[in-house]
């Protein structure tokens, strides 16, 4: 009996880390990716484990006899914790759904009465499971070994292999599955009845079978009304869900792409009908004369880098993209796939910032399209010293456009760390030297851009008249930095005072205030 509550020990650790997991994901999806989201997962969950570890050790005072009864009630308690673990999930997305933002909160304390639940089974298994004779002390450190190995194993088998293999909803099931059979061999071992153990394999058997069956149906909807909470507004439908162990990624009926719960841009490239800010990478040329070899930190869409593969005198991209999901979209989206089948493209599977101190590489131009400046990790690409390493790897007179998505703390890291600024929508454009602005290259090089062999800017009144009003804002821009001679353009139009991001400081990661406007131009 002992080795089996030992093995089922390690089975217990092995699923609740992997609960573990799968909730910080889930709670992380719906924050958008806050940097608060997994801590906060983490400490509702280790509080549930204490409850219920609290709780076990009420009842074993209770009773304290290992009967078979008492562990038939252990097998129980495991059965019901693996189905509520099962429906940890759906809820919170369906709370989601129903209030938005508000259900943050409450979603804490789903996490937290699940982990409860399989914090109360460890103690449970080592009062009824291990004899109280002189064998008890040697045991028990068996059984907190094995939990701790399961644990380890669960964190590293699940985080790692079985969310690269397997979508969210099916690895639920199979932790699902596996605790109900977990209970249902503990419950077997505890009775020699032939009647009640037919009774404990048939209620097993059909309880699994239920999960299994209720899947679908449980799930169909969880990226959606995650979505939906996150953006308080009706998602109709969603075309694609790419999940590995990267992340989640996945694209509306609108073609808007969301990497993580954050809107992440859109799959167009259409200037004259801009929705997604896409005159920002198009507008290269109005900094730079000849940008031959350029560098892009992030895929995303793969908008902005279809924009940069087409312009007429760049000769070779390098694309770097932290994950792997993104290339997948290109099974859906023909431009995509052309563009990463682009001989004078090269892709790398990297953290943009590993890989630039890994590279002796120097570009025209680098241009990153961060995400979101509020999200966890995000500092490390917005920082003064992440701008200090982005210098070294500029050609003479090149330029470094990055996306700053409305921090006025990464504008003014791009001031302290260049020698001169521009500003393009919420995307700083600098460099080392002072830049060659010049908005009528600017113009030459949109009447020579060609996309898929169609031109970006047609030759009809219409089409002139659009350019026309697009180049208002450059010609305006020129104007202001003539105007202010002393000053880059950017520090000529942002309020004096407040700090630059730094390593040190992790800028506006840790800002808890929700930004209402998610859906801005970002891609």
């Amino acid at each position: 009996m002992k080795k089996l509550t030992i093995v089922l020990a390690a089975f217990s650790g092995f699923i609740s880390l992997s609960y573990e997991i799968l909730w910080a994901r889930t709670f992380s999806f719906m924050t958008s990716g806050r940097a608060f989201a997994f801590p906060m997962c983490l400490g509702l969950f280790l509080l549930g484990v204490a409850i219920g570890a609290k709780w076990s050790k009420r009842y074993s005072a209770r009773h304290e006899t290992a009967s078979p009864k008492q562990l038939q009630v252990v097998a129980l308690f495991i059965l019901v914790s693996s189905v509520a673990g099962w429906l940890t999930i759906p809820v919170m997305a369906w709370l989601a759904s129903a209030l938005g933002g508000a259900s943050w909160t409450l979603n804490l304390y789903v996490i937290c009465m699940g982990a409860t639940l399989f914090g109360a089974q460890l103690p449970l298994l080592a009062h009824f499971g291990i004899p109280a004779d002189a064998r008890a002390g040697a045991n028990i450190s068996y059984l907190y070994m094995a939990n701790i190995l399961g644990s380890v194993s669960g964190s590293l088998l699940t985080g790692f292999v079985l969310l690269d293999v397997w979508p969210l909803s099916v690895v639920v099931t199979a932790l699902s599955v596996l605790g109900i059979s977990a209970g249902m061999a503990l419950g077997l071992k505890s009775t020699r009845d032939a009647r009640e153990r037919a009774l404990i394999l048939v209620g097993s058997v059909g309880v699994a079978l239920a999960v299994v069956a209720a899947r679908p149906v449980a799930f169909d909807s969880l990226y959606k009304n995650l979505l939906i909470g996150i953006y308080e507004k009706d998602i109709e439908s969603l075309k694609h869900v790419i999940e590995d162990r990267s992340g989640v990624i996945v694209v509306d009926d609108k073609d808007r792409i969301y990497g993580g719960g954050v809107y992440d841009g859109k799959f167009t490239t259409d200037l004259l009908d801009d929705s997604n800010g896409i005159i920002r990478p198009f507008s290269l040329s109005a900094f730079h004369a000849a940008p031959k070899k350029v560098l892009m930190i992030g895929l995303g869409s793969g908008s902005w880098s279809e924009v940069i593969a087409h312009h007429p005198q760049v000769e070779e991209i390098v694309i770097v993209e932290i994950g792997p999901g993104y290339l997948k979209l290109a099974e859906y989206y023909p431009e995509l796939d052309a563009l990463l089948k682009d001989e004078r493209v090269r892709v790398v599977i990297d953290d943009g910032r590993r890989w630039l101190h890994g590279s002796d590489e120097r570009f025209d131009a680098i241009i990153s399209n961060t995400t979101w400046h509020w999200r966890s990790m995000a500092s490390n690409l917005l920082s003064v010293e992440f701008f200090e390493l982005i210098k070294a790897h500029l050609e003479p007179g090149g330029v470094f456009m990055v996306n700053t998505t409305g921090s006025r703390a990464a504008a003014l890291s791009a001031i302290e760390s260049f020698e001169d600024t521009y500003l393009v929508l919420n995307t700083v454009v600098a460099s080392p030297q002072v830049i060659d602005f010049d908005p009528e290259r600017l113009r030459a090089t949109l009447l020579n851009y060609t996309l898929n062999g169609a031109p970006v800017i047609g030759r009809d009144e219409a089409s002139m008249q659009a350019l026309d009003q697009l180049m208002i804002p450059f010609k305006e821009m020129a104007a202001h930095r003539a105007s202010h001679p002393d000053q880059t353009y950017l520090e000529s139009i942002i309020e004096p005072g407040g700090e630059a991001i730094t390593d040190w400081n992790m800028g506006e990661e840790w800002d808890m205030v929700w930004l209402p406007n998610l859906l801005s131009p970002k891609e």
